[in-house]
């Protein structure tokens, strides 16, 4: 049973690796644009302090694992707390968003990986401007006719971002 088990395990990897392999140039780029545009309309759409879209576009718990800032939120439900409560707070009044420099990987035609800068813009309780930026990574699987993110991690490093 064991060997069984380890050989569907051993082919299933094999096909995954044989199917992105496949694509032709011309569909992996396709496939790149469509998730970057993915992440582009998720962080316009946080830009927008629209919690509802953006975390309609997680998988549902226990899928999804996502952590921030030193976090891991156990479930969809703890991220969409912790983004109402951010954005109903004073601190993200006009906090807005936009993506930066990223990176896409296409892992085959039902998975890939974004990861980018995300550039930030706010108004400080003075008055005065702030600008930050986080790094951002996102897995994301195709189901159906949409792309769902799975894995998500979000860092604030305290080094300034590299030009683009």
């Amino acid at each position: 049973m064991r060997r069984i088990a380890l050989l569907i395990v051993l082919l299933l990897g094999v096909h995954s690796r044989a199917s992105a392999q496949m694509l032709t140039p011309a569909h992996r780029a396709a496939l790149s644009d469509s998730l970057q545009a993915f992440a582009t309309s998720l962080v316009v759409a946080i830009s927008n302090h629209d919690v509802e879209k953006f975390m309609g576009a997680h998988a549902e718990s226990p899928e999804l694992t996502y952590a921030a800032a030193g976090m891991i939120y156990p479930s969809k439900d703890s991220i969409h707390h912790e983004l109402t409560r951010y954005f109903a707070s004073a601190a993200a009044k006009n906090v807005h968003f936009s993506l930066g420099a990223s990176k896409v990987n296409v892992l085959d035609v039902n998975n890939g990986i974004v990861t980018g800068w995300i550039d930030s813009s706010n108004i400080d309780a003075q008055g005065k401007p702030r600008k930050g930026h986080q790094a951002w990574s996102i897995v994301v699987q195709r189901r159906g006719p949409v792309w769902k993110i799975i894995q998500a991690h979000e860092s604030y490093p305290r080094t300034p971002p590299p030009p683009q």
